[in-house]
């Protein structure tokens, strides 16, 4: 299933509802970071520790001694050629297991900063609809057809990994030839008390997506009935199998290429403004410019060419109105 949000319990009556009530969680600590995050800090942490030759159960020095012996390792990080992801979740590792230190790192924080301004991101790479058509056709070829109607979704929509994922059947309401799909604003805050995002749904193949992951789905049932881990697993098989790894395709090209896409063909800054989700104007304009940009540098291997469409006649086999689709490309945003 997508990932879990935190169980809150109701207020039970009696001491011993609440304790059976408690014990189905467990621990608090337990419930402090999820169990693949903490899995993360320990790594990192025994880092840490090794390189400075700590036991676990070490007494932290005073705050200034301690500070610059983590701003040491922060500099080795980045001698090693470590990614700088590491950097922040070995901080973040220590103040989680020593939490006397935290806000007693400021020149090791103050490293990590300069680092991020040092080096850009790596930016997950646009797809354009002839790739994705065939990530989704070996998808099918794989017998794998929820996860390719999902990119398909995921692409003509404009959704972060986090909101595909956590798609459920209620959220998304369907005609014949249109439909709506409600999600949770924004990628932060508290969502309980804001208004749901309404998201219009046009395209052909968009509908056809929908109306087969919908299928014998009950209301509460996710569109993607497994994990985000095996999610994340098949997206790099297909992608190794295309021969497109190494050219930093990751999920979030669904979003990226969707969005790109769209302006490419035509569309409107306020339609993709309102349809992509963004709160400023000039942050959409900068993220599809630069979109654009990366676009036209975008060179497939001549490897890759025969698989791509061999994936891509699978895609349209299975697609009903792929023949068509792909002559009116013109439509909808110019997508699928």
């Amino acid at each position: 299933m997508p990932p879990k949000a935190r169980v809150v319990i109701a207020a039970a009556a009696s001491k011993q509802e609440r304790q059976r009530e408690r014990r189905k969680i467990g621990s608090l600590k337990g419930q402090v970071i999820a169990a693949k995050t903490e899995e993360r800090y320990h790594t990192c942490y025994e880092a840490f520790l090794k390189f400075h030759r700590l036991h676990r159960n070490f007494s932290v020095p005073a705050a200034e001694v301690f500070d610059e012996m983590t701003a040491e390792f922060i500099e080795s990080l980045w001698d090693q050629g470590e990614p700088k992801s590491q950097a922040n979740y070995t901080l973040a590792a220590i103040q989680f297991f020593k939490p006397q230190v935290k806000h007693h790192l400021p020149w090791s924080w103050k490293l990590v900063k300069v680092w991020q301004s040092l080096e850009l991101p790596q930016r997950a790479t646009q797809l354009c609809p002839k790739t994705l058509m065939a990530l989704s056709g070996q998808a099918f070829r794989w017998n794998q057809q929820a996860f390719g109607w999902l990119l398909v979704i995921g692409f003509t929509l404009f959704l972060r990994t986090g909101e595909l994922l956590s798609i459920q059947a209620k959220d998304v309401i369907l005609t014949r030839n249109s439909g709506v799909l409600y999600l949770p604003p924004s990628k932060t805050g508290k969502r309980n008390f804001l208004p749901l995002k309404r998201v219009e749904i046009q395209e052909r193949a968009t509908i056809q997506a929908f109306t087969a992951l919908l299928r014998n789905k009950a209301p509460g049932d996710f569109l993607w009935g497994q994990s985000r881990g095996q999610f994340m697993s098949l997206w790099h098989s297909i992608i190794q199998s295309l021969k497109l790894d190494g050219m930093a395709y990751y999920p979030y090209s669904l979003r990226r290429g969707g969005a790109t896409s769209a302006y490419k063909a035509g569309s409107s800054l306020d339609q993709l403004v309102s349809r992509g989700r963004w709160a400023h104007v000039q942050t959409a304009r900068l993220y599809l410019d630069t979109g654009m940009q990366a676009l036209a540098n975008i060179t497939i291997p001549p490897s890759a060419q025969p698989l791509l469409h061999r994936a891509t006649a699978a895609f349209l086999a299975a697609n009903q109105e792929g023949t068509r689709g792909r002559a009116g490309a013109h439509q909808a945003g110019g997508l699928l």
